[in-house]
């Protein structure tokens, strides 16, 4: 674990960042007291769910159609 004051860090981010994505961890300091640690990020590796159900179903041609007396004659003026 790497110790670095503030003034330093600004300066040395991008060096900082190396260091870091090579697997080691900065602490930040601010008048020697701790303030913020640098660490590697855990891929976050989800299962992709968009279109999961490709393929399980279809939709009517008539899908737009479908209950559209019922639903007109609610929003009619009367």
């Amino acid at each position: 674990m790497t110790l670095v004051d503030i003034h330093n860090a600004k300066s040395q981010l991008s060096g900082l960042l190396d260091a870091v994505a090579a697997g080691s961890s900065v602490t930040i300091t601010r008048e020697g007291s701790p303030v913020a640690r640098l660490v590697p990020c855990e891929e976050d590796i989800r299962e992709q769910r968009l279109g999961f159900l490709r393929g399980h179903g279809t939709v009517p041609a008539d899908f737009d159609d479908f209950e559209a007396g019922p639903i007109e004659t609610q929003f009619e003026d009367k």
